[in-house]
């Protein structure tokens, strides 16, 4: 039997966007991994504004949640539904101890024109740079040339070696 998995999740905010979007995003990926039978461990909104992290008193909520659940925790996902605060994100994973964050990922949204995907690529590796990490996760079958150039490490190419996939009915 397989095991089921558990995520960490992260919702990142900034305090000068709208907070729906804080709360709309957290709302939705909870939805989505629980829909896919992940389990999740995430702030509440009585925790912190929305249940995100946005300030570096909720990274050390998030921190501390995440340390007293780090038996069950196979990995963390992290969405910014409104350009979160990345420092919190970081210092939320580094100073739970217990995690050790390698590498981030992006998935920009999608356009024909793969240059449309280098400012966020180019944002990630600097986030990367600064905090040391070895690892960037960025760039799909239309537009990893473009994350290679950027720093990439990991790509996902799968449509262009199997084709698109089938549309859900």
């Amino acid at each position: 039997m397989k095991k089921q998995l558990t995520f960490g999740v992260i919702v990142g905010s900034r305090g000068f966007f709208p907070h729906h979007l804080a709360k709309e995003g957290r709302d939705e990926i909870i939805k989505v991994l629980g829909t896919a039978g992940y389990k999740i461990v995430v702030l509440s909104p009585e925790q912190t504004q929305h249940g995100a992290v946005q300030t570096p008193d909720d990274a050390r909520h998030c921190a501390e949640l995440f340390k007293r659940h780090r038996e069950e925790i196979d990995g963390i996902i992290v969405t910014l539904p409104n350009f979160g605060e990345e420092r919190a994100i970081v210092d939320a994973i580094r100073s739970s101890q217990y995690l050790k964050l390698v590498g981030l990922m992006t998935v920009p949204p999608w356009s024909e024109d793969a240059e449309l995907s280098r400012p966020y690529f180019q944002r990630l590796a600097a986030l990367a740079r600064a905090h040391h990490l070895a690892h960037l996760s960025m760039g799909m079958s239309n537009d990893f040339e473009v994350a290679i150039e950027e720093g990439a490490t990991i790509i996902r190419v799968g449509t262009a070696l199997f084709g698109p996939r089938p549309k859900p009915l």
